[in-house]
């Protein structure tokens, strides 16, 4: 779904403090919205355009800690023992939101992408019986995310590979919709880094 890029800004807003250095702005004043972006960033952010690539990042470097904390239990830590503990074991990144883009993708263009993806998706939704693998769905490791497959015969093992053969080639077919659009480019987000979650601390 088309998504404008004035309401990821108004997200980015809310993580203001997990951006970092830029040294100034190059943005083109021809493209409203964008221009719009630029006027209502605090002071210290900037939106950065270089070739084919969009960065929003601000002018404060950041640490970060690599932990994994799904389906972790309540912490009792206060949140002056989470950034000491950070700092004292995180990296020092340089946090931002990266885009690429292009020129704005016009409906028709998108109807088109849609229809060649769904086409691709029940191909690939058929392949399984193709192969007759239906029977061998790994339930466990299915129910982790994704579809597995467990053969146990050398046969079964074989039909498995020419599956997900066939599958990487349908899947590296599929088109890329933009996450957000400005009032002349379509943007596709391709890197967030400096952002808490549940894999990552960030002070």
């Amino acid at each position: 779904m088309k998504k404008s890029l004035f309401f990821f800004f108004l997200f980015v807003l809310s993580f203001s403090r997990c951006f970092s250095h830029i040294s100034q702005d190059s943005i083109p004043d021809d493209d409203k919205l964008l221009s719009k972006v630029k006027s209502l960033l605090p002071d210290g952010w900037s939106i950065l355009i270089y070739e084919k690539v969009l960065v929003i990042q601000k002018e404060e470097l950041a640490y970060i800690l690599y932990e994994n904390r799904i389906n972790a239990p309540v912490s009792m830590e206060s949140r002056e023992d989470i950034n000491k503990r950070i700092l004292a074991k995180g990296k020092m990144i340089v946090p931002k939101y990266v885009f690429s883009y292009s020129p704005k993708l016009k409906q028709v263009e998108i109807e088109t992408i849609k229809n060649q993806n769904d086409s691709l998706l029940q191909i690939i939704n058929s392949l399984p019986k193709k192969y007759n693998i239906e029977c061998l769905l790994d339930k466990f490791a299915s129910s982790k995310g994704g579809e597995h497959y467990t053969g146990t015969t050398d046969e079964e093992k074989d039909r498995i590979k020419e599956f997900e053969k066939e599958k990487k080639s349908l899947l590296e077919n599929f088109k890329e919709f933009p996450d957000y659009n400005t009032e002349k480019y379509s943007l596709y987000l391709d890197i967030i880094i400096g952002m808490e979650d549940q894999l990552h601390l960030v002070c």
